[in-house]
């Protein structure tokens, strides 16, 4: 389908693709296409599109940097904290093999691997007409993607992710929650999602209940609540074995499958 209503340009290098760019300012971007390939079928749009798989920095792959074209399904293989059971939690198996980092990223979907980058302060490294940008990763989320995600940057650190489904891993949760602890120890970094319109990051100090659930419509305090629970109580065991952890896998225990 893609092939015969579009001009597939398939750059290997991050010169390349940045050469393209410039000469096809109106290309749409393709990675691992689970979105996109529903929306051609859907508009019948014809054009350009630039397939960033082949730059090597879309598959970065080392702590505190992640590829933009790294699948869910490696992903979830990799042990990295809260991250791992993030892309665990989407779809089937089948999708996990082509869904990407960058599509759960982009404003369609802002997935649960998205939430969990929140969560860390990640940076999305961009391409532009003029090389890679660095920007906060919810700024880029918010502008529309103009811009191609390459990869996302972050500080490694203990981390939780929970969700809470109305069925096991069903099409979309009922509350999702990723937490960190920040610097110092003083309050934690929480991004929330599906219990509220946007997903959101909040800085939860003193009672951590009562700072989220005030962001949180009030019939979903009772299953945002819960989300919380169990979020801190994974925390908890994440933070008591990082301390043996080598720092060799993407985000604490673990490493690339």
């Amino acid at each position: 389908m893609t092939a015969a209503t579009c001009e597939v340009l398939s750059p290997g290098s991050l010169a390349a693709a940045q050469a393209l760019l410039r000469d096809r300012p109106d290309a749409r971007f393709l990675g691992g296409g689970t979105l996109l390939h529903r929306e051609l079928a859907r508009t019948g749009w014809t054009g350009t599109l630039l397939d960033l798989t082949r730059v090597p920095v879309a598959h970065a792959w080392q702590p505190g940097q992640l590829g933009a074209a790294i699948t869910m399904d490696r992903l979830a293989a990799s042990g990295a904290a809260g991250l791992a059971p993030a892309a665990a939690s989407i779809g089937n198996p089948d999708m996990r093999t082509r869904a990407t980092v960058g599509g759960n990223c982009s404003p369609q979907v802002s997935g649960c691997v998205y939430l969990a980058l929140l969560a860390l302060d990640a940076a999305a490294v961009v391409l532009t007409p003029d090389g890679p940008r660095r920007a906060p990763l919810a700024r880029w989320n918010a502008s529309g993607t103009g811009a191609p995600l390459l990869a996302v940057r972050f500080e490694p650190a203990p981390m939780a992710f929970e969700r809470i489904d109305t069925e096991p891993r069903g099409p979309r949760p009922l509350c999702a929650v990723a937490l960190t602890r920040l610097p110092g120890g003083d309050g934690l970094r929480c991004a929330v999602g599906y219990a509220v319109p946007r997903p959101r990051v909040l800085t939860l100090e003193g009672d951590p209940y009562g700072a989220l659930l005030a962001h949180v419509p009030a019939d979903r305090h009772e299953i945002t609540e819960r989300c919380l629970r169990q979020a801190l109580d994974q925390l908890r065991g994440t933070e008591e074995s990082w301390t043996s952890c080598t720092g060799s896998g993407l985000n604490g225990p673990g490493s690339p499958p």
